[in-house]
């Protein structure tokens, strides 16, 4: 069997009858290629790209962030306010703390050297955590560290990855994305600023369907980035734009294991509402800077959207 393509050659992808973008793979063989192919791709960017280009992204959004976080949930007082942390004295380590840290040395050491040794990384943990509950040794016993425990939040975390590995393996995701994709008219998609603010508005909002990060990824390329880049636009950017864009994960409790972690820590943090207004800020920011080193500073470092 041969893959259609009324439009342009492509890994799988034709323009259907109404003008939309319709997924038909001829095998998983070749879709396998084409995604092989796209991550060669990105994989080839020079030295001077990744070294500038992903930097440059993490700081900009970080201090976007930190700022629209002092203006929303601090006061003017609160944000002139200078802090005061108390002097502690130095005391002399006793037999307890050498421990605890040999410990930790010890567990980073085995997880580092896991290729070696062939002990998976869950297993060092354990055994990391039973040693640090004997009573004469660290100070702390295994009743008294149970309790302390957070079991509803470990169970929360392990129903969202359930839920997540559920879409991929089910191909609701998959499903989902092309459906989307099969909707969006060749002509809405004419022109780079088009095409990158759909990527990247689809990968920023993929955090509210699939919670893992690696799981949007996995999802997004092949049933969206390829089919769109077949259209005549650079894999590599598009990639770079959907990888960076599915690092948004703030709506939700349930959207980064980070935000469900820190969200209860023993003492009031933030709530539902705080994320959700948080998000409504910070979502369009995101975007606005994904077209921004889409279109201007990725191509002057050598990423062009545009097929090279």
């Amino acid at each position: 069997m041969t893959c259609r393509s009324s439009f342009r050659s492509g890994p799988g992808w034709f323009v259907g009858m109404n003008g939309s973008i319709t997924a038909h793979c001829s095998s998983e063989s070749q879709n396998r290629s084409a995604i092989a192919a796209s991550t060669l791709q990105t994989a080839a960017l020079n030295h001077k790209t990744i070294a500038l280009a992903t930097p440059w992204f993490g700081s900009h959004p970080s201090f976007a962030a930190t700022e629209v976080i002092l203006h929303l949930f601090l006061s003017a007082d609160e944000r002139r306010a200078t802090s005061h942390v108390p002097e502690s004295e130095r005391q002399a380590t006793d037999h307890r703390q050498l421990y605890v840290g040999g410990v930790l040395v010890l567990t980073v050491g085995l997880w580092a050297t896991s290729s070696l040794h062939g002990v998976s990384a869950p297993v060092v943990a354990f055994a990391a955590a039973l040693a640090l509950t004997l009573p004469k040794l660290s100070g702390v016993s295994l009743k008294a560290a149970l309790r302390e425990v957070e079991w509803g939040l470990i169970l929360f975390l392990a129903a969202t990855l359930v839920m997540g590995r559920a879409l991929i393996v089910s191909g609701a995701a998959q499903w989902l994305a092309a459906g989307l994709l099969a909707h969006v008219r060749v002509d809405l998609l004419r022109g780079p600023l088009r095409v990158a603010a759909f990527i990247a508005v689809v990968s920023v909002l993929a955090h509210l369907v699939i919670t893992s990060r690696t799981a949007r990824v996995t999802v997004l390329v092949p049933t969206l980035v390829l089919p769109v880049a077949a259209l005549g636009y650079n894999p590599t950017a598009l990639v770079l734009l959907c990888a960076l864009g599915t690092g948004f994960c703030q709506t939700l409790p349930v959207s980064a294991k980070a935000v469900a972690l820190f969200r209860n820590p023993g003492h009031p943090t933030y709530d539902a509402r705080d994320l959700l207004l948080l998000s409504a800020v910070l979502m369009p920011l995101m975007v606005l800077l994904l077209l921004v080193f889409a279109l201007w500073v990725w191509p002057a470092l050598g990423v062009p959207l545009g097929a090279s």
